[in-house]
């Protein structure tokens, strides 16, 4: 992927909601031709994989469950990659990146608990594919 250079970097600063003090930097990308395919596929992965986090969190509101916890819902996902008959383009995708959107279905259901934000929608597919990668 190239970048380009009239392009700069956006920064979110420091907030109050961001708790570690970590701070994101945004960029967007220009991926060739041949590369768009596979990032496209990467991003339906994340969508997937926010929605059935998603369906986990609804269905447990619906029964009065215990919300699922991160490390059961990557334990699910791990065994959604590990099956090839059932999920086989579900393994193409860095395991990283879709624990990443499950990490984001979770804060999106706390922020709602807390009174911070609206209840979660399920992720559409469409323009606004996107993907977050935790470390570089």
């Amino acid at each position: 992927m190239k970048r380009d250079p009239s392009k700069r970097a956006r920064w979110k600063k420091k907030d109050q909601d961001n708790e570690r003090g970590r701070t994101a930097i945004r960029y967007r990308a220009y991926p060739t031709p041949s590369q768009t395919g596979k990032v496209m596929r990467i991003a339906g992965s994340c969508r997937f994989v926010k929605n059935l986090a998603k369906e986990q969190w609804d269905l447990a509101r619906r029964f009065g469950t215990r919300s699922p916890s991160y490390t059961r819902q990557s334990a699910d996902l791990k065994e959604l990659r590990d099956d090839p008959k059932l999920t086989p383009w579900l393994a193409e995708a860095p395991s990283q990146i879709l624990q990443q959107a499950i990490r984001d279905t979770n804060t999106a259901y706390q922020r709602f608990f807390s009174g911070q934000s609206r209840y979660p929608t399920w992720a559409k597919k469409g323009s606004r594919a996107s993907l977050g990668i935790p470390r570089m």
